[in-house]
């Protein structure tokens, strides 16, 4: 009998369930493992805020969304 890869998942979740309660190691990992999220975020938001700024700055943008910062829009869209 071949095992199915939806069969392989619920397998998994079982057993994660089982060790989850049995070794519950993952509990006092957390909050390392929260804090070191943060490093690949930072990694991942500073370049995307370079670049908008970049693009803002260049005048290469479609306008689009208003960024939040820019404050509400006074004037209706095509006047």
């Amino acid at each position: 009998m071949k095992l199915l890869p939806p069969s392989h998942l619920c397998a998994s979740l079982i057993l994660q369930l089982i060790l989850h309660f049995l070794l519950p190691v993952g509990t006092l990992l957390a909050r390392l493992w929260q804090l070191l999220g943060l490093i690949p975020l930072a990694i991942g938001i500073i370049p995307n805020l370079r670049a908008d700024s970049a693009l803002h700055i260049a005048n290469t943008t479609s306008g689009g969304l208003p960024r939040a910062w820019d404050g509400p829009r006074l004037t209706p869209r095509g006047s």
